[in-house]
């Protein structure tokens, strides 16, 4: 009797080991599988971004545009398709991934992404669009945001009430959540809303947002070496113009070296931008200087450009804090430029990097 009660416990003893090791290695294979699709969720989130920053900061017609969201989920933007005349069908719908030249990303659940744009900055647009040039989308929850241009979505698993066959492939509703499920068509009362939120069993979308800070630097730097070799080229005739007062008509002020770039005038002839630089006043938001400069170490400058960035808080004037600057135009310095190494009014220039209170981004023309 007390073998078969041994044996018994015994017996017992391994089952409950079995189930123990069998659930340990369900839930590491579990958690596994979990890490595996998070990561790659993360993964095309990242290279769907780049790919759309890579978009605006290549776009010949107007930098910093970006394509319109793909509503018939083929993966590219077509005429009468996804946009009509200057407007998208529709500002909520999936990445464009042809369009942008990427292969078929699919989020860690297997589904492909969607994408949110904010309605200045869809391509073939109208807007004036430059540093200043804000985002008009807004993420609250779990980590807010203001100021975004565009939003990637990971829509994640199916959810229960969601219906996910042909029928529905189009659907917002279907593979997002919360305010992330509105489909925002291009009228006058779209929402601009959406929202991030731990995963649940209502609720699993992921998202990545651009937002100016982001996007602008990148389409700045572009805009710069164009600046700068148009400069380079123009000087090769005329000489290097002289500067526009920061509140006058963009045209070359008579010996004047530090101001705003110039668009025409009688001191600067024959100075014919490219059409996309003055239909989206990028004249406005880049100081330009001559003589005899410095930008950080670098001595023996003649002439640079200053990208203005879009206007910011709290930035030093000459030793004393400006709250806001206000440019609307302004002629005071302070309204553009952000440390006072390039607001004293001396030849030295900061070559500062990029920060939260300073946008400041400066580039050599000459020599």
């Amino acid at each position: 009797m007390r073998l078969q009660r041994g044996q018994a416990l015994m017996i017992l003893m391994i089952l409950l080991v079995t189930g123990a090791v069998t659930l340990f290695v369900h839930t590491v294979s579990n958690n596994k599988l979990r890490l595996e699709q998070d990561n790659k969720t993360a993964s095309v989130l990242a290279l769907a971004k780049d790919a759309l920053i890579g978009y605006a900061a290549s776009d010949s017609n107007r930098p910093g545009e970006l394509p319109c969201p793909d509503v018939n989920n083929d993966g590219e933007i077509t005429v009468a398709d996804d946009y009509t005349g200057s407007n998208c069908k529709n500002l909520v719908g999936r990445l464009p991934w042809k369009t942008l030249g990427l292969p078929d990303l699919r989020d860690g659940s297997g589904e492909r992404l969607w994408y949110a744009l904010s309605n200045k900055f869809h391509a073939n647009g109208t807007t004036k669009l430059n540093s200043e040039t804000l985002g008009e989308l807004t993420i609250s929850g779990s980590f807010p945001a203001s100021n975004v241009i565009a939003i990637l979505f990971a829509p994640g698993a199916q959810l229960a009430g969601q219906v996910r066959d042909s029928a529905n492939a189009n659907s917002v509703g279907n593979y997002l959540e919360g305010d992330n499920a509105i489909a925002d068509t291009n009228t006058p009362t779209i929402d601009t809303s959406f929202t991030t939120a731990p995963i649940s069993n209502t609720f699993n979308d992921r998202l990545v947002a651009i937002s100016n800070d982001q996007l602008m630097p990148v389409i700045e730097k572009r805009v710069a070496k164009d600046v700068v070799n148009f400069l380079k080229n123009y000087s090769l005739t005329n000489g290097y113009p002289f500067a526009a007062t920061l509140t006058g008509m963009a045209t070359c002020s008579a010996s004047s070296t530090t101001g705003k770039i110039p668009l025409s005038g009688s001191n600067c002839p024959a100075l014919m931008w490219p059409a996309w630089f003055t239909a989206n006043n990028w004249n406005d938001v880049i100081y330009y200087a001559r003589g005899a400069l410095s930008v950080g170490s670098t001595t023996g400058v003649q002439t640079l450009i200053i990208m203005t960035g879009r206007p910011l808080g709290n930035t030093q004037c000459n030793g004393s804090l400006k709250v806001q600057q206000t440019r609307g135009p302004s002629a005071t310095v302070c309204d553009y430029l952000d440390d006072t190494e390039n607001t004293n009014g001396d030849t030295a220039y900061s070559a500062a990097h990029l920060s939260a209170t300073y946008n400041d981004q400066a580039f050599i023309v000459a020599p």
